[in-house]
């Protein structure tokens, strides 16, 4: 990618054996686009809108921020979900981010596994924004 995303607080730590959660880089984004310093910008806003319960969301969902769509593209095998950020009224090429969160990670039972969850998620898509790939973030989170 030609343009970084401004620098992110590091996540605190969290050292939970009842909910590893790891991001894992996997192959290119199908039908990638290169963003802009405004895709960035807005993504970045637009990630910061996630909570739990939004990240669970069904298909046709999506926040539209600025230049960019977050949407939920699609429930995976196993509960889980795909959520891409694509760029707005662009035809063809315009995927920026992929993610496929998997279904193990709803079952999170406190409000700080939760949180970690969903931190992670973000990460994922600001992995997924900053290195043109997709992302799998995978639990297990009880």
């Amino acid at each position: 990618m030609n343009e970084k995303m401004q620098p992110t607080a590091p996540l605190q730590a969290f050292n939970d054996p009842q909910c590893a959660v790891t991001n894992t880089i996997t192959g290119d984004i199908l039908h990638a686009a290169t963003p802009s310093s405004d895709n960035l910008s807005d993504a970045e806003n637009a990630i910061t809108k996630l909570t739990f319960p939004v990240i669970w969301e069904v298909p046709p969902f999506r926040i539209t921020e600025g230049t960019i769509f977050l949407e939920v593209f699609g429930v995976i095998s196993g509960g889980g979900r795909n959520w891409k950020i694509t760029t707005n009224n662009v035809a063809g090429n315009n995927v920026i981010a992929d993610i496929d969160m998997e279904g193990n990670l709803v079952t999170a039972s406190t409000d700080e596994r939760r949180q970690h969850v969903v931190q992670m998620v973000q990460l994922a898509l600001k992995q997924s924004l900053q290195t043109g790939k997709t992302v799998v973030v995978n639990g297990p989170c009880k």
